[in-house]
């Protein structure tokens, strides 16, 4: 409370408790009201809150972790090359550091008919975890379905694959790294291997050449599941 003249102005900080820390993942939304209790104006700004689960597991390629890759998938440091003819060229670096994942990491991709081709993480073991989002950096450049198609995909026995984007039908054209989220909850939660691969088809001939995927700083996110435990202590009684 307090009084401010005809057009003057003043700062308020609104700051939240620390019951914020037991709120679930999720985006919030709240409203701070300042009443004129001369005039019954109401002046109304809204503030929003967004939780992230915790990271579970992050890497942010300074050294190759051994993911699976097939066709012109590769690992290593981008030379800024393609995107001559449609769209922009790769990175010259990741989004940390010098090295990425990505498709022909000197230009643009091949447009033969081919693929689809991945790269495919080793297991994350996420029993007991549950809200589980991934998260990375992408420098994406592409031509649109049917002629190629990228694709993120998660699976919890690299078998069954459920896909989490495709890309949409238009072209991709990035010029910059872009941080992107999805949720994987559906298919990773409390599961002991979870694996996402990362996909490339050159599905039709005609295709535009483009400089294709990078990937960098990538992150599995995840809460662990909250148990509640009862135990049972009999009382005893002595009748006397």
């Amino acid at each position: 409370s307090g009084t401010l003249a005809a057009g003057a102005s003043t700062s308020v900080t609104v700051t939240i408790t620390t019951a914020a820390s037991s709120v679930s993942a999720g985006s919030f939304t709240g409203n701070t009201s300042f009443t004129n209790l001369t005039s019954g104006a109401v002046l109304t700004r809204q503030a929003s809150l967004t939780v992230t689960p915790p990271r579970l597991a992050y890497f942010d390629l300074a050294t190759d972790p051994g993911w699976t890759r097939q066709g012109e998938w590769a690992y290593g440091t981008p030379a800024g090359g393609g995107g001559t003819s449609h769209g922009y060229h790769d990175p010259t670096a990741g989004a940390t550091g010098t090295k990425v994942f990505g498709i022909n990491l000197a230009g643009d991709y091949s447009t033969s008919v081919s693929g689809p081709y991945y790269l495919t993480t080793s297991a994350f073991n996420l029993t007991g975890y549950s809200g589980a989002q991934l998260r990375f950096k992408r420098w994406l450049n592409c031509d649109y379905p049917p002629y190629v198609t990228e694709t993120v995909q998660v699976s919890n026995d690299a078998t069954n694959w459920a896909t989490i984007y495709t890309n949409p039908s238009g072209a991709v054209a990035d010029s910059s790294w872009t941080t992107v989220q999805y949720d994987i909850s559906a298919v990773a939660d409390n599961h002991s291997t979870v694996y996402i691969r990362w996909g490339h088809q050159v599905g039709s001939s005609g295709a535009f050449n483009y400089s294709g995927w990078n990937i960098d700083d990538v992150e599995i996110l995840a809460s662990p599941t909250q148990t509640l435990t009862l135990g049972f202590s009999p009382a005893s009684a002595t009748e006397g």
